[in-house]
C-alpha cells in the first residue's frame, strides 16, 4: 500500500447522496458519516447546485465518485473532463477520488454504461498511465472500483483480480471493493465470493459500496434499488478484518424506503467498521 493511501483519514460509515433523500440526511446529520456524490452531476451544474454542495461539504466530508472517467479505455483521459473534476474535488477539499476499472466509450461512442476490459498486459499498461495521470492532474490518491458484468471480454492473459495487483502496486491507487458488485457475479458466474475476494488486493481496500439489487430474467442485476441482502452483510464481515478500511457507504438510487430503513443500514455498517482491530 502507497504512504498516500495508507495515510488517509478514517471516513466511517457513509450514505450515497441524492436530491430525493436530501432533506432526510440533512435531518439526520449526527447518524451519517460521510457521503458520497456523482461527480458528473455537478460538472457544468448551475451556480445554486454548486453552491448547495460547498455548504454541504461543511457539514460532512463528501467523496466525488465517477462514473464516466474510463480508465480502462485505449485513449487517454480528457484532460478538459479531468480539469472538470478537479473544479468539483477542490470544492470538496476531498480526500481522495474514486471511480471504476472499466471503459466507458470507445473512439466517437458513449457506450453509456460500465463496460469490462480485457485483463491484459496491453490493456494494464494504458490503464496505468490514465490513473497515473488523473492523479497527478487532481494532486490527490485515485481510488478504484470493481464492476458487475454480463460477460468475460475475450483476449484476456490474466485475471481481473491479478490486473488489480499490478494495477494498485504500478500506481498506488487505492482499491473500492463494491461488496455488492461482488457477490452479484459470484452469482451469476457461478464462483465463491469469498475465495475470489480473498485474491483480490484487500490490503489496499480504502472503501466499501454496499448495495441491493434484483432478478431479472434469471440474473442478479445490482440495481441499488432494494435492501442489503444478508448475503452481502455477511460477506462484508467476514472480509472486514483482511482490509485496512477507511469507510463503508449505502448506496441507494432507486425505490426509497423510509429515511430510518436506510439509517438502520448506515448504523448496521457503522457496527461492523467498529469490529476493526490493529493487525
Amino acid at each position: 500500500m502507497s504512504k498516500a493511501i495508507e495515510s488517509l483519514p478514517f471516513l466511517g460509515a457513509g450514505l450515497g447522496y441524492r436530491y430525493q433523500i436530501h432533506d432526510d440526511i440533512l435531518a439526520n446529520e449526527s447518524e451519517i458519516d460521510f457521503l458520497e456524490i456523482i461527480t458528473e452531476k455537478y460538472i457544468g451544474a448551475p451556480a445554486r447546485t454548486i453552491d448547495s454542495l460547498a455548504e454541504m461539504a461543511e457539514k460532512f466530508t463528501i467523496i466525488p465518485h465517477g462514473v464516466s472517467l474510463s480508465v480502462g479505455s485505449a485513449r487517454k483521459v480528457s484532460k478538459t473532463f479531468l480539469s472538470n473534476v478537479k473544479e468539483v474535488v477542490d470544492i470538496l477539499n476531498a480526500p481522495y477520488y474514486s471511480d471504476h476499472l472499466a471503459t466507458t466509450e470507445c473512439p466517437g461512442i458513449d457506450l453509456g454504461h460500465l463496460s469490462p476490459i480485457q485483463y491484459s498486459e496491453v490493456t494494464l499498461k494504458y490503464t496505468i498511465d490514465n490513473i497515473n495521470m488523473v492523479q497527478d492532474t487532481l494532486g490527490i490518491p485515485f481510488v478504484i472500483e470493481n464492476i458487475t458484468k454480463t460477460l468475460e471480454i475475450p483476449g484476456s492473459t490474466m485475471s481481473e483480480e491479478e490486473f488489480l495487483h499490478q494495477l494498485v502496486d504500478k500506481t498506488g491507487c487505492g482499491m473500492l471493493l463494491d461488496v455488492t458488485n461482488l457477490y452479484t457475479n459470484s452469482v451469476n458466474f457461478g464462483f465463491d465470493a469469498l475465495e475470489r475476494a480473498k485474491q483480490l488486493p484487500l490490503n489496499t481496500v480504502v472503501q466499501a459500496h454496499l448495495a441491493g439489487g434484483i432478478w431479472h430474467h434469471g440474473k442478479l442485476i445490482d440495481s441499488h434499488s432494494e435492501a442489503i441482502p444478508n448475503q452481502v452483510w455477511q460477506l462484508f464481515e467476514r472480509l472486514i478484518p483482511f482490509m485496512p478500511i477507511k469507510g463503508a457507504l449505502i448506496e441507494r438510487d432507486d425505490n426509497y424506503p423510509d429515511f430510518n430503513e436506510l439509517l438502520s443500514e448506515v448504523r448496521m455498517s457503522k457496527d461492523l467498521l467498529n469490529t476493526i482491530t490493529p493487525r
